[in-house]
C-alpha cells in the first residue's frame, strides 16, 4: 500500500498528528471538567478566581494545540485517503475508517469555531486575560452547557476511538488467496 517514501511520510505524519490530537483532546476535557462539580455544569465553589482563570487558560491553550494537531491530521489524512482510494473495495475496515474520518472533519471544525471566542479572551503568548473574569467564566461555562457542543465532542471522540479499533481489529478484511 505505502511503497513510496512520500506516502510513508504522509502516513507517519497522519498517525503522529492523530495521536496528538486525540491525546490532547482527552487531556483538555479532563482539565475542563475538573473546574465543575461532578455531574453538573456548576463551577466548584472552592476554586478562587485566579485558579479558575488559570484552568480556563490551560483549557484554551490545550485547545490551540488540539487545533494544530487536528489541522495536520486533517490535511495528511485527506492525502492518505486519496492514496488508499483503490483499496477500499477489498478492505472494508479501511472504507469504514475513511467514512468516519470524513464525518469528523466538519464536526471538529464546528468545535474549533466554538472555541474562537474563548481564545480571543487571552493573550496567547502570556496567558493573560484580555477580558473581565466574569465574561470569560460565562463563555467557559456556556461552552460546557451547550448541548450541541457536548454531543459533537462526544461523537468526535467516539468516532476517533472507532477508527482506532477498525485499524487494529480490521473487520471486513478480504485477503486474496492465490491457488
Amino acid at each position: 500500500m505505502f511503497r513510496s517514501t512520500f506516502s510513508r511520510i504522509i502516513l507517519s505524519l497522519f498517525v503522529l498528528s492523530s495521536m496528538l490530537w486525540l491525546g490532547i483532546a482527552v487531556a483538555r476535557l479532563a482539565v475542563g471538567y475538573d473546574a465543575f462539580v461532578t455531574g453538573t455544569v456548576t463551577l466548584k465553589a472552592k476554586l478562587s478566581e485566579p485558579v479558575l482563570l488559570q484552568t480556563i487558560w490551560l483549557y484554551t491553550s490545550l485547545g490551540m494545540w488540539t487545533t494544530v494537531a487536528y489541522g495536520v491530521a486533517a490535511l495528511s489524512g485527506l492525502v492518505v485517503l486519496w492514496i488508499l482510494r483503490g483499496h477500499y473495495k477489498l478492505h472494508g475496515w479501511l472504507l469504514m475508517s475513511a467514512i468516519l474520518f470524513v464525518i469528523l472533519l466538519p464536526a471538529q471544525t464546528y468545535l474549533i469555531d466554538a472555541d474562537l471566542l474563548l481564545w480571543s479572551f487571552f493573550d496567547y503568548r502570556t496567558g493573560m486575560a484580555l477580558a473581565q473574569p466574569g465574561e470569560i467564566v460565562k463563555v467557559f461555562t456556556s461552552r460546557f452547557s451547550n448541548q450541541a457542543i457536548g454531543i459533537t465532542t462526544s461523537l468526535v471522540l467516539l468516532s476517533s476511538i472507532t477508527i482506532v479499533l477498525f485499524t487494529t481489529m480490521r473487520p471486513l478484511h478480504h485477503t486474496c488467496k492465490v491457488s
